[in-house]
């Protein structure tokens, strides 16, 4: 049993026991609220996983129920590789904007 002080040092240990499991992965497929999540609290995967020479998909971003223009800008600003959606035209449209 540990004590974690701060929600980045559990997730960093997290991505290192998951990163040990499956070293051989090109591509993690991750939901994308999670890894928002993660980012909001000082641990970004796109990045952990990126230092380790894989890409990161975030999945399902669906622009048509519920998600946000919002979760994609920081999905793109965290350095995400793929997303995938429900909602193709939509998230095409929107990344345009940026």
């Amino acid at each position: 049993m540990q004590n974690w002080n701060k929600p980045e040092d559990y997730l960093s240990s997290r991505a290192v026991s998951l990163w040990n499991l499956g070293a051989n992965a090109g591509i993690w497929y991750i939901r994308h609220s999670f890894l928002i999540k993660s980012y909001k609290d000082g641990f970004n995967w796109v990045e952990f996983f990126h230092q380790k020479g894989a890409c990161t998909c975030a999945w399902t971003v669906d622009l048509n129920n519920g998600s946000t223009g919002d979760e994609v800008e920081l999905l793109i600003k965290m350095g995400i590789d793929r997303i995938t959606t429900n909602s193709p035209e939509a998230l095409i449209k929107m990344i345009k904007n940026f």
